[in-house]
């Protein structure tokens, strides 16, 4: 289907009217795209009730879409909400705001961007970004996902997921042995387009004694640029050294929470599955069943 057009950043207020977002799994695929050699994708957002510009967690964000023909168009955005939450330690009533915002922009009908700073455990066709843009997005949304590329420095060209109604654009800024210092020097490269929704999903690499200082100043550097919602995974145990990344992900809960930002608890939904950990990891990286029960995990919060 065609993607629909929309303003370019920061444009009208979105309409909202909802719609049902279900979250059916399927089968994976392992089909890859060319190369491209530029950034990407035009598009539109919608400024909420804080002015375009303004940097405090706490506003609407809307969407712009990002043309499949070629792979190096930017989305395009503006300010938009993150409220507090985590999974340990913060404001139950704060989690249920920041979780909500990111759930009305899923089922506005809109344009919209999504955008994933992350490790291994989130790259690939195998990761769980790709099958959760594949099997939950994919399902009423037309999905483009965008894969970024450590050896070209960009992103390769785009994979058109679904072609199910509104578009998504998923931008999977991934790579192996990423670090929350890394990608935050990265961040021009990983993070060229502005997007509504970012996605923090770092830790297993990270010093748990500098995650929290680390974290605050990668938040500082993506709102720099704009202001999108956002929403950090408290993520996987590790068969190997499961207390250091229980200290990391609590040190990460609270940076979340201080920063104002809603969590997915990812590492709670691992250590209280009925099926063995060394089944769903090994080392740090989930395997297949593992990835699915993340995407269930992340598809039920925002459902």
């Amino acid at each position: 289907m065609t993607a629909s057009t929309s303003p370019l950043w920061p444009g009208p207020s979105p309409s909202s009217s909802p719609s049902s977002w279900p979250p059916p799994r399927s089968p994976r695929g392992n089909d890859r795209g060319a190369a491209s050699t530029g950034p990407t994708a035009p598009g539109s957002v919608a400024p909420g009730s804080v002015a375009p510009g303004s940097v405090a967690p706490g506003s609407a964000a809307s969407a712009h879409p990002s043309d499949p023909a070629s792979a190096t168009t930017r989305p395009a955005t503006t300010p938009s909400t993150s409220v507090s939450a985590s999974a340990t330690p913060s404001s139950p009533a704060a989690q249920r705001q920041g979780i909500g915002l990111i759930k009305a922009r899923l089922n506005d009908q809109q344009p919209l961007s999504i955008t994933v700073l992350g490790d291994d455990s989130s790259v690939g066709d195998t990761g769980w970004v790709f099958v959760w843009a594949r099997d939950t997005l994919g399902t009423g949304h037309t999905v483009v996902y965008h894969e970024y590329s450590r050896s070209i420095g960009g992103y390769l060209g785009p994979r058109t997921l679904s072609t199910d109604g509104p578009r998504i654009d998923v931008w999977n800024a991934s790579y192996a042995s990423a670090t929350t210092p890394k990608v935050a020097a990265d961040l021009g490269k990983l993070y060229p387009q502005p997007t509504d929704v970012v996605i923090l999903n770092l830790g297993h690499q990270d010093d748990p004694a500098t995650i929290d200082a680390d974290t605050t100043a990668l938040w500082q550097a993506v709102t720099a640029k704009q202001t999108p919602l956002g929403l950090v995974i408290l993520q996987n145990p590790e068969t190997a050294t499961t207390g250091l990344q229980d200290t990391r992900m609590k040190n990460l809960a609270r940076s979340a929470d201080r920063l104002g930002l809603p969590t997915v608890d990812v590492l709670r939904a691992f250590t209280d599955s009925k099926v063995p950990l060394t089944q769903l990891v090994i080392g740090a990286r989930p395997t297949d069943q593992g990835v699915h029960l993340w995407v269930a995990t992340l598809t039920t919060a925002l459902t």
